[in-house]
């Protein structure tokens, strides 16, 4: 919450706050109500008194301006105290803040950019901020949002790696064989990786499979493995997307051998 922080702290906030609203205000009522409240911040006049008040303006203008999610981090921020989370939470929540972390480096590899592409990233940037600090609704509720913001992100396939990495069980024990299939699926997720760098220009779907590549390598690493088909079917989407028939079929070789 807002209140737990210091004075200095809390007009910074404001201010930012503020700032990432004025971009998204088209009404001229919005606007005036944003310049107001940052020059009055920026005079260092603001009272103890004034902090809720501010607060709750800033959140009257954030659901007239802000769409669902953003609204959601900034009402989060302004008014949940952080928790006191378990071991097991507090482990939850630093996967998520890793994944999200994965997310902001794939939009800002991108090479061009849409509004979608930096609103998501003050999306997440929010919810790093708050998750960092402790502030929390319920794990289960924060795995839900970021597996939608994956899928906004990168689509369907993104969205199942995300899950994967949050819900999927990760082996413990492990056998010969276990390990031969991780091993033949990072080579060949490497070899994919290894031709789509060869090409002269890398288009949107080559950087946009290369990120899927990296994540599917993290999550074989952490011996998290769907079945042989699945993990295979979705090796031969990927090369498909790169324009690739040979290595499609060195694929379905590869396969083979672990029948």
């Amino acid at each position: 919450m807002i209140l737990e922080k210091s004075k200095v702290e809390i007009t910074e906030d404001f201010i930012r706050i503020l700032e990432i609203l004025r971009r998204y205000a088209k009404g001229k009522d919005e606007k005036a109500v944003i310049k107001f409240l940052i020059n009055y911040l920026e005079e260092g006049k603001m009272l103890e008194e004034d902090i809720i008040p501010i607060s709750k303006k800033i959140f009257e203008v954030a659901k007239k301006v802000a769409d669902h999610d953003l609204r959601k981090e900034i009402k989060y921020i302004l008014f949940e105290s952080s928790k006191k989370l378990k071991r097991s939470e507090r482990e939850k929540i630093n996967k998520i803040i890793e994944i999200l972390e994965y997310l902001k480096n794939y939009i800002d590899k991108k090479p061009f950019k849409s509004e979608e592409d930096y609103y998501l990233l003050t999306v997440i940037n929010f919810k790093i901020e708050r998750l960092a600090s402790n502030i929390v609704t319920s794990v289960e509720a924060e795995i839900r949002d970021v597996v939608m913001l994956s899928l906004k992100i990168g689509g369907n396939e993104l969205k199942k790696e995300v899950e994967l990495l949050l819900l999927g069980r990760k082996r413990r024990k492990v056998n010969e064989k276990f390990l031969e299939t991780k091993r033949l699926l990072i080579e060949t997720l490497e070899m994919i990786k290894e031709e789509i760098s060869k090409k002269e220009y890398l288009s949107s779907i080559d950087y946009e499979t290369l990120f899927l590549i990296n994540l599917k390598i993290f999550r074989l690493e952490e011996n998290i493995i769907r079945n042989i088909n699945e993990e295979f079917n979705s090796l031969l989407s990927l090369a498909r997307k790169v324009g690739n028939y040979r290595m499609r079929e060195k694929i379905n070789m590869i396969k083979e051998s672990l029948r």
